[in-house]
């Protein structure tokens, strides 16, 4: 029994399938399994993914139709073995010797329910920058729950991707977290309710993953209705508001993680057709109090704008800003 399992979807993506596997392989550490799930690609990846599970005892390769990714990661999680599982990306890649890295941290207290992995941003030209995540190991590692939380709440940005965390495979397992079947930013969800289950926490402050940035056709960077409408459904389903119920538990903490993500719907939702817009204007101006709850920089700085210049603008003005932010990059 190995102890990761490296779960990776494979969906047409024979540019950089090698690349990403080359990256795992070159590990020193190598008590781990991967386990790539071809979900229905109609490139050569299904067949790249044969030859490596040719070649190498430890990589399993599964058929089947497509599902999307959320299908895909579950079916690997139930094909797979290891202690720990780490999702990655098959057009994303890991550091050298990171999972020596990981392999510290998981030894510093092997009953540690996730550890949390740091990332950079991967552009087309070579360059990297870092996600800036700000965790402190300090207000992690040891802490309890409510702390660990509390913590999260004030980082730059929510961690929500699955990449980015190493987890207990019984944690998934015996709490049922797998990722909801043809939920968009699925990611969110599964991390919120992840959050909600784990009680012990660890941070390893190397870098782990590089994300690759504005590939072309790529989920992250096509912005539809249904991008924007599942998001803003997560942000209804988890989202109290403190005026109308009382927020027990964790909810102060999962309101401020919402607030967050309210202020990575605005710029997507500017970038919809006018007749979609209409449609959800008024939903998301209903959730605008989340700005409200938080005091990271960013959204103190939205909630600002929004009071003066109202949705519309301000969204419009997010969206500019990003854009102009990327180009630069």
């Amino acid at each position: 029994m190995p102890k990761i399992s490296i779960i990776i979807p494979v969906y047409n993506v024979e540019k950089y399938l090698d690349e990403c596997l080359q990256s795992i392989l070159v590990q020193d550490y190598k008590d781990y399994e991967i386990i790539l799930v071809n979900d229905g690609s109609n490139d050569m990846s299904g067949e790249i993914c044969d030859n490596y599970a040719n070649k190498y005892s430890f990589i399993y390769t599964i058929h089947k139709k497509n599902g999307g990714l959320s299908d895909a990661r579950n079916v690997g999680l139930n094909s797979s073995n290891g202690a720990y599982i780490l999702f990655v990306d098959s057009d994303d890649k890991i550091f050298q010797d990171s999972l020596n890295k990981i392999n510290q941290i998981i030894m510093e207290d092997p009953n540690v329910d996730v550890i949390f992995l740091e990332a950079v941003k991967l552009f087309a030209d070579g360059t990297t920058v870092p996600l800036d995540d700000r965790y402190q190991k300090s207000k992690i590692f040891k802490k309890s729950h409510k702390e660990v939380l509390t913590h999260l709440a004030t980082l730059n940005k929510f961690p929500g991707s699955a990449c980015t965390k190493l987890v207990k495979r019984n944690l998934i397992v015996n709490n049922q977290l797998y990722f909801e079947k043809g939920l968009f930013s699925e990611d969110i969800d599964w991390t919120i309710r992840l959050l909600s289950k784990a009680i012990k926490y660890n941070y390893c402050e190397y870098s782990h993953y590089y994300y690759r940035q504005n590939r072309l056709g790529s989920i992250t960077n096509t912005i539809e209705d249904k991008n924007v409408i599942s998001l803003l459904n997560i942000i209804k389903k988890w989202s109290v508001n403190p005026k109308e119920k009382t927020c027990n538990g964790i909810q102060k903490e999962i309101n401020m993680f919402m607030a967050y993500e309210y202020l990575v719907l605005l710029p997507n939702y500017s970038r919809l057709e006018k007749s979609s817009k209409r449609k959800l204007k008024q939903e998301i101006k209903k959730y605008s109090w989340l700005l409200s709850l938080s005091n990271v920089k960013k959204i103190k700085i939205t909630r600002v704008l929004k009071s003066v210049f109202g949705i519309e603008i301000t969204a419009k003005f997010l969206s500019i800003y990003l854009k102009h932010r990327f180009t630069n990059n």
